[in-house]
């Protein structure tokens, strides 16, 4: 155990690999006595740290004030080679600072809190007992500490990749039938949800089968994954859907199932399969997590809008009380919505000069890859890019400015709330 005490605030760090066990039961503790994300729960993170390789770094963080715990997280530690040529010492909040293996995408990450207590983010990472350079903040939620405190950090030292929407549905507010939620939708909306219901009813009635079983779950998901990579290949993108997330996805499946977290719906029009929703159930919430759908060259069928249609009824008449498309802005979200958040990617940077002069390489990056970006369009025209070459779609990240989407979210068949790359 290492502890590091500043003014009245002291930070302590518990070793998770000496006895992983011990530290996921103190977690579950922790959990059970805050109001928690799904993926911060103790289902998640458990999972989580048991999908991890041993060599990588983990350590359950405490926050002490006056010598009792308020705040709780979970954190890695590595080094980076930034820009190339800027070594620095990286600490992950629920993640490990790898795009690989955050391919996973838990969002609203926050400190599990434990006492209301006034506290600074600085003071937080100051009393860090290691060495450190940078803190990585990935999908905080701006409502909990610390996404609602990063303000109070020094700006010249503080990086924010982008910020994403989280559209939400308040299912108290939108009734148990269709008609009733439709009327909750602006006309264009329900315009489109119609005309399309009603291109797909020729093939017959429209239903929602839920996974009732590990294996029913498991063959829904192959053909779901099987799904989202035919679309990838449609649009020459590699997908982001990697061996570690399936591996992740079937361990979570095989311990959290029989905990009624995980959901898998099929949505069908008669023996016609429209697509594929993973979802993951905790607390009331329902968060959509993954898709795969069948694609048609008629423009009237909407497989995205329709599926997550039936899902927020069928979720309602099942009482529970939100639906949560996750991080992004696509437009199917804010159209179906009646709630909405704001989730953040941050870097908190030590205030020495080799961070300074590593934000300032990558503001340089930045600002000439906007301006060559613009030439070359201007240049060569829009997606003119070479015979044969694929694009790869490894998240959000893959814009460098504040709040860009990238291609391929997951409306056509990815996840839904990826992490940016955090070594741009």
């Amino acid at each position: 155990m290492s502890i590091f005490s500043c003014t009245n605030v002291c930070v302590e760090l518990t070793d998770m690999r000496s006895d992983l066990e011990g530290a996921l039961s103190q977690w579950k503790h922790l959990c059970d006595k805050s109001d928690t994300s799904y993926y911060i729960s103790h289902g998640w993170i458990a999972t989580w740290c048991t999908s991890l390789e041993q060599t990588q770094q983990l350590y359950l963080m405490r926050v002490l004030k006056d010598d009792e715990c308020v705040y709780a997280c979970v954190v890695t530690t590595s080094k980076k080679m930034r820009q190339g040529i800027v070594p620095t010492r990286l600490v992950s909040v629920y993640s490990c600072g790898d795009i690989y293996l955050d391919s996973i995408c838990g969002i609203y990450n926050h400190f599990l809190k434990l006492k209301e207590v006034g506290i600074s983010i600085r003071d937080v990472v100051n009393s860090f007992p290691f060495g450190w350079d940078e803190f990585y903040f990935p999908g905080a939620s701006t409502r909990d500490f610390p996404g609602n405190g990063f303000y109070e950090y020094d700006d010249k030292y503080i990086i924010y990749d982008y910020d994403k929407p989280a559209y939400t549905v308040d299912l108290t507010k939108v009734g148990k039938t269709f008609d009733s939620f439709l009327s909750t939708l602006s006309q264009n909306t329900r315009s489109q949800i119609k005309r399309s219901m009603r291109a797909y009813k020729e093939f017959g009635e429209l239903q929602v089968h839920e996974a009732d079983s590990r294996a029913s779950a498991r063959e829904m998901l192959e053909e779901m994954y099987y799904l989202g990579r035919l679309r990838k290949d449609a649009q020459g993108i590699v997908s982001s859907l990697n061996p570690y997330v399936i591996k992740f996805n079937d361990n979570l499946l095989e311990s959290r199932f029989s905990f009624h977290e995980i959901q898998v719906l099929k949505i069908t029009a008669g023996d016609k399969i429209i697509g594929y929703l993973y979802n993951h159930v905790y607390n009331g919430t329902v968060y959509f997590y993954q898709c795969g759908f069948h694609y048609s060259e008629d423009n009237k069928m909407r497989p995205g809008l329709v599926a997550h249609t039936l899902a927020i009824v069928y979720n309602a008449n099942k009482n529970h009380m939100v639906y949560d498309f996750g991080a992004g802005e696509d437009r199917y979200k804010k159209s179906l919505s009646n709630g909405k958040s704001n989730l953040v990617w941050v870097r908190l940077l030590k205030p020495t000069l080799k961070m300074k002069m590593f934000k300032t390489l990558k503001t340089f990056k930045e600002q000439s890859r906007v301006l060559l970006g613009g030439f070359f369009s201007r240049t060569l025209g829009k997606d003119r890019a070479s015979p044969g070459r694929r694009k790869w779609s490894f998240g959000p990240a893959r814009g460098a400015g504040a709040g860009r989407m990238p291609a391929g979210s997951e409306a056509d068949g990815g996840l839904a709330g990826l992490s940016p790359r955090p070594d741009l």
